[in-house]
């Protein structure tokens, strides 16, 4: 059995193993990021098409219990994130008027 020096020796001594070694790392390390970045994107893309069907639920479900929405709640549901889309959601069930709906309780 040869050792790794021999072998190094054989297929272009040890700048050559080196070179060799390092350009593997690299390659494999912008696959990993490639990778990464493809994972990232698809996970954003399904979590940002989730939360435009929570606006777009409570809107609808807004209108359907209430009439006609202000513009000012419209773009408050618009720019708002999952947490208070999924608390606005929740006070829609027991809310009796637009307002309870949006109303934010102490300890929240």
């Amino acid at each position: 059995m040869r050792t790794l020096g021999e072998h190094r020796e054989e297929h272009g001594g040890t700048k050559g193993f080196l070179k060799g070694l390092n350009d593997g790392r690299k390659v494999g390390m912008q696959d990993g990021i490639k990778d990464g970045i493809r994972k990232s994107t698809q996970v954003g893309l399904v979590e940002g098409r989730t939360e435009g069907c929570r606006h777009a639920l409570l809107l609808l479900l807004l209108r359907q219990g209430f009439g006609e929405i202000p513009c000012l709640v419209i773009n408050q549901i618009r720019s708002a994130d999952a947490a208070h889309l999924d608390e606005w959601l929740a006070h829609l069930i027991t809310g009796p008027s637009l307002e309870d709906v949006f109303l934010t309780k102490k300890g929240h």
